[in-house]
């Protein structure tokens, strides 16, 4: 039986020290789009966390102000965190109008960024 003899070393990722059943289940390991040195490994650690920040502050708010957990978007958002506040049926008319003007002179941009605005800024009139 020929062949080239299989050693551990043959059969361990370089980066991750990991050692794998065969030479060829390494090279798909490499392969993979993630990948496995620790600055990668930390970096997608990271990712992990601040995403998981920005969902509890999400769910924290919405629990804060009634608002349902069920997905819907922002701007539905808006109009029901607006409507929790006493006077302002008024200013949630103003607004549906403001933003769809928006939304219509930004259609080629990111209409995510203007909506998350638009909530800092009527968050921080609720603050005065």
């Amino acid at each position: 039986m020929g062949g080239k003899p299989k050693k551990a070393a043959d059969k361990r990722c370089p980066k991750c020290k990991k050692t794998f059943a065969s030479s060829y289940s390494m090279k798909r390991h490499l392969k993979k789009k993630n990948k496995c040195d620790k600055r990668s490994v930390k970096k997608r650690v990271a990712e992990k966390k601040a995403r998981r920040k920005v969902q509890n502050k999400a769910y924290y708010n919405r629990r804060k102000w009634n608002i349902s957990l069920a997905r819907m978007p922002t701007s539905k958002v808006l109009d029901v965190l607006l409507s929790e506040i006493p006077g302002t049926s008024e200013i949630v008319s103003l607004n549906l109008a403001e933003r769809l003007c928006l939304l219509k002179q930004n259609a080629g941009l990111s209409t995510s960024d203007t909506l998350s605005t638009q909530l800092t800024t009527r968050l921080e009139l609720l603050n005065r």
